[in-house]
This record gives structure tokens, sequence and C-alpha cells, in this order.
């Protein structure tokens, strides 16, 4: 029984999560505002960097990529590049997809009267992890990247498409790489 004397004294409830709760907000309390991304990296082994309007080539200048057609819509930015046969996304003068991102972000500051860049179309020169860079590429810069599962072609109507390499007969026996078709890769936007 309870004494008149001593006033009643609720008992503190704890629950289960209270523990991960005071964690939590111990971790958040160091948590600082984003910064700002880091300085681009140089590009390696003399590979170039050069923008004519929407179209952005990283390329050496000994081993230029093949041409493409395809003009971007506005606000999305056409990336040319190289990948490297790695596990992981590697881009030939380069490195990572980081240093990718690190590379193309001043180039999203676009000229005030030009509309803001939205999105990118990442045409990577070989098959290795290029569809594996466009998750990280859109999540590192904040825009919607279109990411290729093949190497990229253009088309006679200027256009893009991603198939794998064939080898084609031109008159005379000659043999020639193509891309498949019908093609058998596809664009993931990310």
């Amino acid at each position: 029984p309870r004494r008149a004397s001593r006033p009643h004294q609720r008992q503190p409830t704890h629950h289960p999560l209270d523990h991960a709760l005071a964690a939590a907000r111990t971790a958040a309390e160091g948590l600082t505002a984003p910064t700002a991304m880091p300085a681009p990296p140089p590009l390696r082994d003399g590979y170039q960097l050069t923008r004519q309007g929407q179209v952005i080539r990283i390329e050496h200048p000994s081993d230029p990529l093949p041409p493409h057609t395809y003009q971007p819509p506005p606000g999305q930015l056409l990336v040319v590049a190289r990948t490297r046969p790695t596990l992981i996304p590697h881009f030939a003068g380069i490195g990572s997809t980081w240093e990718l991102a690190r590379l193309l972000h001043p180039q999203l500051t676009a000229d005030p009267s030009e509309p803001p860049i939205t999105g990118i179309v990442l045409a990577a020169g070989s098959p290795y992890g290029a569809d594996l860079a466009g998750p990280l590429l859109a999540r590192y810069l904040g825009l919607t990247v279109d990411a290729p599962t093949h190497p990229i072609h253009s088309t006679t109507s200027g256009g893009l498409l991603t198939a794998s390499y064939a080898l084609r007969r031109l008159p005379g026996a000659t043999l020639i790489h193509a891309p498949a078709h019908p093609p058998d890769g596809q664009f993931h936007r990310n």
C-alpha cells in the first residue's frame, strides 16, 4: 500500500528502441552540410576533353573515338568516352565513375541563355561497365543518366544505338565490325 504522506511518482517507461533513437540523434548532431564537388582531376595519359555545344568528347588525340551525329535535346549533354575492361566502371584517361563525375561537374554550368542541364547521355566506347556507371553518375551529379549496355553506334539517321559487334561481309569478301542486327543492347535511364 502507498503511504499517504508520499506523493505518487510515475516510473518512466522505456521503449526498446530508445537506445537506437538516442544513437541516431547523436550521429545526426555530427553531420555537416554537404560539401561542394571536389576539383576535377587532371586527365591522364595525354587524353583531352573537348566540348562543342552539348557534346563532350574525352579521347586521346592519337586514338580518336568514332564520330557521332547524334545531337541531344536541349538540357542534355552527350558524353563520349571509352571504358576500360575492368570489373568496375573505369574510363580511359579519367579513372573511376567518381572521377568522371568530378570532371563533368564544371561542364554542367551552362550559359544562362541555354536551358539548364538536366540529363546526360553516356556514350561509352565499350561494354565494360558502362551500364554500371549510369546509376553512380546519376547519384553523384543529381541528374538523369542514360547509359548503354553494349557498345555505342551512330545510325545513318543521326541517332544512337547500343549493340554488340558482329562481323559483316562487304562486297569483295572484306569483313568489317558492325553492330549486331537486330540490336541487342538498350539504354538504361538512371
